[in-house]
């Protein structure tokens, strides 16, 4: 298991309490950490939990702000992987494993991963036109917050599509300015690392769900406080 990044105390204490209570589930197959979280970075925004559950949908108590909980039910997992679900193909290939049960995860992995398709750089293409305009609007009723997180977002997915085209898979997004200043694309590189830190800048406000800068702990299987 990979080193986890933490987003703030408030993210790794109910992780610690509730991935404890997930994996001993027993309708839960997997529990994973993806996307930042997961990656080696220095700092994380949230932490990205995805729960895959057969039968009964797990009931947790609520996350902080910075925790976002995906979940999907077992047998629908495989053929969204098939439809090149971005989510599931992402975690599938990057995400952190805190616990499956009966080998579902890894399973998956041996038997799907070998034959999985990039994700389709036209819909990255899609998410980008759609969130420019959310841009525009957000822009025009004079919400700066709210436009500074769709900046973001618009220069994540033009990110990912070029990082696609060129045959390079997207991690993270702190992770996506080097790849591409390697294939070419300085310009976008440096319009994201500004946005990144923008929002890094912004995250340093005093608030209850302030960041740790830095902090990052390695979690057991499953996690305990230690």
């Amino acid at each position: 298991m990979s080193r986890l990044v933490w987003p703030s105390m408030q993210a790794r204490d109910w992780a610690l309490r509730n991935f404890r209570v997930l994996c001993s589930h027993p309708s839960v197959v997997a529990v994973l950490v993806f996307g930042s979280a997961a990656r080696p970075v220095e700092k994380s925004s949230d932490l990205d939990c995805l729960i895959v559950y057969a039968e009964s949908r797990p009931a947790l108590e609520v996350p902080p702000p910075d925790v976002d909980l995906r979940m999907y039910e077992a047998s629908a997992v495989p053929r969204l992987l098939a439809e090149g679900h971005d989510l599931l193909g992402w975690s599938l290939r990057l995400g952190s494993l805190i616990c499956e049960q009966d080998r579902f995860w890894s399973g998956l992995q041996e038997t799907v991963l070998p034959q999985l398709a990039f994700p389709s750089p036209e819909a990255a293409d899609s998410r980008a036109a759609r969130v420019e305009r959310l841009l525009d609007e957000m822009r025009a009723i004079g919400d700066p917050d709210a436009a500074s997180e769709q900046l973001l977002t618009l220069l994540t997915h033009r990110a990912r599509a070029r990082l696609l085209r060129a045959g390079v898979f997207p991690a993270s997004r702190p992770e996506l300015p080097a790849p591409l200043r390697q294939i070419g694309h300085p310009d976008l590189a440096q319009e994201l690392d500004r946005a990144l830190l923008e929002r890094e800048w912004e995250g340093e406000l005093p608030c209850p769900c302030q960041p740790t800068p830095g902090y990052g702990a390695r979690i057991a299987h499953p996690p305990d406080a230690s």
